[in-house]
């Protein structure tokens, strides 16, 4: 990989002309539309999920070299971006508990569920933490707002791997009923306490388990969630022991409110 002077000044002016294009939109959106600042929190979300990823193929590419200080510049550059990446997700969540507008269609729930397994088996796996999903053969579509689906999914892999200590796993499954569809998110954590459980879905609260890496928490992700199944006529629920891992498991309708 050609990690050159110049290439890396062209990096850097690219990202910056992006930088400047999204600035731009923001100066455009109405700074009480919460549907514009949600769009653009998920942008920005994106994008540092990008960039985690390439830094992560950084790190493989130069590994094992003699370039200590490159490593160490990735690493400082991987833990600043993953901190940057929590903070869009407070805007996100912010934005959101006033009541967002949904864009409702037939969503591949199992393609959404792949996609965060993706990118999540790769934070796991710094961990060593393993994610198993078995990926349905066909789809299997809920009635839901795709960036809805890709928050829950997001705030609840986000814990799973946050809690679970090395050598562990986390389990998620996916499973058809009569007119909806289940999916559990299972971890190998401390579980919750009966007090935590009490305390669940409350915007602002941190529960008193401790993250197994130093990872941030806002204590908005799981109320956000919440919100959002609620909004897309959904239930979600926490099956816990303490000291045995959390089950957290959400459903959602295959079919539009009037069929």
């Amino acid at each position: 990989m050609d990690l050159s002077k110049d290439k890396l000044v062209a990096s850097v002016s690219r990202a910056k002309a992006e930088l400047d294009s999204v600035l731009e939109h923001l100066a455009r959106i109405h700074a009480f539309d919460p549907r514009g600042t949600r769009l653009v929190a998920h942008g920005l979300n994106n994008l540092m999920t990008v960039m985690l990823g390439t830094i992560d193929l950084l790190t493989f590419e130069i590994g094992g070299t003699v370039n200590a200080q490159a490593t160490e510049f990735l690493r400082t550059l991987s833990t600043t971006t993953e901190r940057a990446k929590a903070l869009v997700g407070e805007l996100f969540n912010s934005s959101t508990m006033s009541r967002p507008d949904y864009d409702f269609e037939f969503v591949d729930l199992n393609r959404i569920i792949v996609f965060a397994v993706d990118y999540y088996s790769r934070v796991a796996k710094q961990k060593g933490v393993e994610i198993n999903y078995a990926e349905a053969q066909s789809t299997r579509e809920v009635w839901a707002d795709r960036i809805g689906l890709a928050v829950i999914l997001d705030n609840l892999l986000s814990n799973a791997v946050k809690y679970t200590m090395a050598g562990k796993k986390v389990e998620i499954s996916l499973r058809e009923e009569e007119d909806s569809y289940l999916c559990s998110v299972c971890d190998q954590g401390p579980g919750l306490s009966e007090e935590d459980q009490s305390q669940l879905f409350q915007p602002g609260v941190r529960l008193s388990a401790v993250p197994t890496a130093g990872e941030p928490s806002t204590g908005y992700g799981l109320a956000v969630t919440k919100k959002v199944v609620d909004d897309m006529r959904g239930q979600v629920w926490c099956d816990t022991e303490y000291g045995h891992g959390a089950c957290f498991r959400f459903r959602l309708p295959r079919n539009p409110p009037w069929k």
